[in-house]
């Protein structure tokens, strides 16, 4: 009876731990994604453990980090990770229409399907959502002003600016959001730095 008992409890904590699982993630555009255990917060965030990182979502992240900073005020992070699940689902819908024009001229596009998938979002991103670099922050070498206040508005520094803001966007924001959408649509994207040689 007692045996019986306890392989009836171990068979309902497993059932348990497997439905959990399946619960835990989403399956969006064929990539999985963990859904539960994600911070809430900027101190969830750094709470995470090293080994936790890799599974807490690019742009939530991100998203985090700007919370409590000037111009982050409407950086509602549910509606931001809405907005690039929807984004994602237009980008794959533009790169299903138009792979016949890789796929009938590949040399167009360096022979390579990753190239023209890439180019055709920052298209769709550019020409569908109005993503653009913002010109008041592009500054030449050699003309850079030490006054200058380039950190002063999250929304230029980090994803809330180009999701909900003016849709504009830096060198520190754009990598980020073309990570977040390619990983959406099962990309093998990763942040790179690069180093300047002087």
């Amino acid at each position: 009876m007692w045996t019986k008992s306890c392989v009836t409890i171990v068979g309902i904590i497993f059932c348990l731990i497997i439905w959990q699982q399946y619960n835990s993630t989403k399956v969006l555009n064929g990539q999985l994604f963990a859904v539960v255990n994600q911070p809430l917060s900027f101190v969830d965030l750094l709470d995470l453990k090293y080994f936790q990182v890799d599974s807490c979502e690019i742009a939530r992240m991100n998203l985090l980090c700007a919370d409590g900073l000037p111009g982050s005020h409407d950086a509602h992070i549910d509606a931001c990770l809405n907005n690039l699940d929807m984004w994602a689902d237009r980008v794959k819908s533009e790169t299903d229409r138009n792979i016949h024009k890789y796929t009938d001229h590949p040399a167009d596009f360096d022979n390579s399907e990753g190239y023209f998938r890439m180019l055709m979002m920052a298209v769709v991103l550019y020409e569908d959502f109005g993503i653009r670099y913002n010109p008041e922050r592009i500054t030449l070498p050699g003309q850079i002003d030490p006054d200058d206040r380039f950190f002063a508005n999250s929304q230029d520094i980090f994803l809330n600016g180009l999701i909900l803001g003016h849709r504009m966007g830096t060198c520190s924001s754009m990598p980020v959001l073309y990570i977040a959408i390619g990983r959406r649509l099962g990309y093998p994207l990763r942040a790179r730095l690069k180093m300047h040689e002087s």
